[in-house]
């Protein structure tokens, strides 16, 4: 294959992953409040907050218990179940507000989106003892879970997915959605040579 040609067929699977579906579930924020913070006042303060003290934390909901919050002693800040950008812009916004109401010092300057779950589906069903034989680091026990899971461990893409014989996934572990567009396109080719044939 030509290198024009090695290009033209890369091209080709990037604008079919591309038009693959799929919907961002929920975001998961980091951010730093620049200071440490008192858990103690926290916990006291903010209704059905709970410490978690394996890993110094504490933990606390908001949005009707749809979205977790995760303050830790270190500053750091984490929010997770967010169902849009929006949604991320608006707890940071809430908890800032929270940490003044108790008298809790922090500048929040910035947040960035740590991980990004989002569920899909390709065309067609796929054969998955045959995927399973192509993608290294992927596990499938039909008998235990109809689904096949593969962990991508490549350090400037990992993510983590979990595929359904009839096309169906979830895939997660990416900052957004160029980040899920990549893992398609990585993960393109190795699917369509599993597809089953249309009936």
């Amino acid at each position: 294959m030509t290198e024009a040609s090695l290009q033209s067929n890369q091209e080709q699977i990037s604008k079919m992953a591309r038009s693959i579906k799929f919907k961002i579930e929920n975001y998961t924020a980091l951010a730093n409040f620049d200071s440490e913070m008192d858990l103690g006042v926290i916990f006291s303060n903010i209704k059905n907050s709970n410490v978690r003290t394996t890993n110094t934390c504490v933990q606390f909901d908001i949005f009707n218990a749809s979205t977790q919050v995760k303050i830790y002693q270190s500053g750091a800040c984490l929010v997770i179940g967010c169902q849009s950008l929006q949604q991320v812009e608006q707890s940071f916004k809430i908890i800032s507000k929270l940490m003044r109401k108790i008298q809790q010092p922090h500048i929040l300057k910035q947040y960035s989106i740590y991980q990004t779950l989002a569920s899909g589906f390709f065309p067609r069903p796929i054969y998955l003892e045959l995927l399973f034989k192509v993608l290294q680091n992927s596990h499938y026990d039909p008998e235990i879970f109809p689904g096949l899971m593969y962990r991508n461990q490549e350090k400037d893409l990992p993510f983590h997915l979990t595929i359904m014989g009839n096309g169906s996934f979830v895939i997660g572990g990416l900052a957004g959605e160029e980040e899920i567009v990549k893992a398609i396109t990585s993960l393109l080719p190795d699917v369509q040579r599993c597809y089953c044939e249309a009936k």
